[in-house]
């Protein structure tokens, strides 16, 4: 099974966060090829390079290639972000729990 995990290529809209980072590459993933950065969370070299750290994992550096259609993957993103999902179900207000 792990070694479905060593031939495997993942291609991603944005830099996959610290957390998704850290479990790519203890899954020994070898390449991850991403669009745009993650600017808050990227594990990829933005924020952290979780992907070549090798005092907190030991292994096989995850190999990165980013920008891959950079502009598109913004454009994705502002769409996703822009639309609203029509079963989500409608947004419950807090009632003031103060006691007088």
């Amino acid at each position: 099974m792990a070694q479905v995990f060593k031939d495997l290529h993942v291609f991603v809209t944005v830099e996959p966060c610290i957390m998704c980072s850290a479990a790519l590459r203890s899954l020994s993933v070898s390449h991850v090829t991403y669009g745009c950065d993650n600017d808050r969370f990227g594990g990829c070299g933005t924020v952290l390079s979780v992907h070549s750290d090798k005092v907190a994992f030991q292994g096989d550096v995850l190999k990165i290639t980013s920008g891959e259609r950079a502009e598109e993957a913004v454009s994705l993103l502002k769409q996703f972000y822009r639309g609203e999902n029509p079963n989500a179900p409608f947004p419950k207000l807090k009632e003031n729990s103060e006691k007088k």
